[in-house]
């Protein structure tokens, strides 16, 4: 084998190892969706914006998970924002919650998942029961948010805003 065929065998496991962490982060965020009830169109991504250095999105602005999926160098995790509607622009202003959802690979089996502010957890998301805890300790959390909803940002991570639709991040 050619020093280049040894190159491009490295860079296509670590292509590989990526791949399988972006769609593992997308499966959390399904899982999370399914579990909480929420209907999918309620749901956008937002994309990371560098000088600012936070997640977003402007009202007409729409992304796949794949487009919003960004890439953090520094501790090799990948991230995405999300912003949940919690109403229809038919009811005037409405709630909207937006949070950062990342993911890092520890080894072949297990990765540490981070969830709006709360505590990073190691998880074994191809095994059952992963989210039992941490899908209903964020749905607290995000209660708990507007129950003690002031101008700062909730103790969670969960950025909570009214709206006509201006632009969300997290």
């Amino acid at each position: 084998m050619s020093y280049y065929e040894e190159l491009v065998a490295v860079s296509r496991a670590w292509v590989n190892r990526q791949e399988r962490l972006k769609a593992d982060l997308e499966s959390v965020i399904r899982r999370f969706v399914k579990h909480c009830g929420i209907p999918e169109d309620k749901v956008r991504y937002l994309r990371w914006d560098n000088d600012l250095q936070i997640y977003i999105a402007r009202a007409d602005e729409v992304f796949s998970f794949y487009q919003a999926c960004h890439h953090y160098r520094d501790t090799g995790e990948w991230g995405v924002g999300v912003s949940i509607s919690l109403g229809h622009s038919a009811m005037g202003s409405y709630a909207k919650v937006a949070f950062t959802v990342r993911l890092k690979a520890i080894n072949e089996a297990s990765s540490k998942l981070t969830f709006g502010e709360l505590k990073p957890q190691t998880v074994k998301l191809h095994s059952n029961g992963w989210g039992d805890t941490l899908i209903p300790e964020a749905m607290e959390s995000l209660k708990s948010g507007f129950e003690n909803a002031t101008n700062e940002r909730p103790p969670i991570g969960f950025s909570l805003s009214t709206s006509l639709d201006p632009e969300t991040s997290a």
